[in-house]
């Protein structure tokens, strides 16, 4: 932390992980605001950013956060660009891994959407309990969130993200390579979850879930997945399998047609190869961004289809993924 603050622009999505999605030589990209239903062309100054969003008072101190985040950042961005030099994670040592796993801790709290949704526990609890014939305003120490409260929040969180590191470290890691002409996205909350594991009403995207898969793109070309280890262990005792099959000549038609992917897979998890990626499996990461995203999606291009069709379908994702409760 630094004593001092500043009504400069502050990123809460690096700058240099924008840049990484820009279509040319200059660092602009194409946005999508969900907000209004528009895209538009924009330079990575101007997103993904607010005046004085670290900026807060300690007592009667005025404090900034943004000297320490951008700290951060300049240690990791020399490894994001070696990943996408090198098209593999092979490279990565345990202090790179634990530096990287950090900035990911980092940034899934330091966010719009991470701040509104303590406004959306809020709104989802006074509806619970107005359900219930209740008011929240008659509970004991009550106070209706402030802009100031979603920052105290907000930053209370970010001084605490070291306690989500052990979560990115413990899963298994793969790098991801989309093909040419069909390039991963992102957006103003870039780390994305999806788990296709039932856990009830009490949900089921927590990063220590069984069965979690987080999604970082990192470019255009790579997106950097941390998946629960069970995935890694049933696609290698998959392998076995069909090792054993195809050696006795019992592999099902077709199936022997394509054993790349498995072999790709295994040595992703194994040995941190790129692993080319189905279209179809882009398709789904990209829309996650839809669906994870507070207000702006990012591409390379001005593209957003998909993103339209989704919002047609779902337009309470206009206004962000909402917390609610049952």
């Amino acid at each position: 932390m630094a004593a001092s603050t500043s009504t400069e622009v502050q990123h809460y999505v690096p700058k240099f992980i924008l840049k990484k999605f820009c279509g040319g030589k200059k660092p602009q990209l194409w946005v999508y605001d969900k907000h209004q239903g528009r895209s538009f062309k924009a330079n990575v100054n101007r997103i993904a950013a607010e005046s004085g969003f670290y900026d807060f008072e300690l007592g009667e101190v005025p404090v900034t956060l943004e000297q320490s985040l951008s700290a951060l950042e300049a240690k990791v961005a020399p490894i994001f660009k070696e990943i996408d030099r090198a098209g593999n994670i092979a490279f990565l040592d345990d202090e790179a891994k634990a530096l990287l796993a950090y900035f990911f801790s980092v940034q899934l709290v330091r966010t719009k959407r991470h701040r509104e949704q303590y406004r959306d526990i809020h709104n989802a609890i006074e509806e619970a309990l107005s359900r219930q014939g209740d008011d929240i305003t008659q509970l004991e120490g009550y106070e209706p969130p402030t802009e100031q409260s979603l920052k105290e929040s907000g930053i209370h969180a970010l001084a605490n993200a070291h306690d989500y590191v052990s979560h990115f470290l413990d899963k298994s890691w793969v790098l991801m390579r989309a093909r040419k002409g069909f390039p991963f996205i992102t957006s103003d909350h870039p780390i994305c979850m999806q788990n296709m594991l039932d856990h009830g009403p009490r949900g089921n995207l927590g990063l220590g879930v069984a069965g979690i898969e987080i999604y970082f793109p990192i470019s255009t070309t790579w997106c950097l997945c941390m998946l629960c280890p069970s995935y890694q262990n049933e696609i290698i005792d998959g392998y076995q399998r069909y090792k054993t099959m195809a050696m006795a000549g019992r592999l099902p038609p077709g199936l022997a047609l394509q054993p790349f992917e498995l072999e790709e897979l295994v040595a992703g998890f194994l040995e941190g190869a790129g692993v080319r990626t189905q279209d179809e499996s882009i398709l789904n990461i990209n829309s996650l961004h839809v669906r994870n995203s507070y207000r702006f999606i990012f591409s390379s291009k001005n593209d957003f289809e998909m993103v339209e069709d989704i919002l047609s379908e779902h337009p309470d994702l206009k206004t962000g993924a909402k917390f609610t409760v049952a």
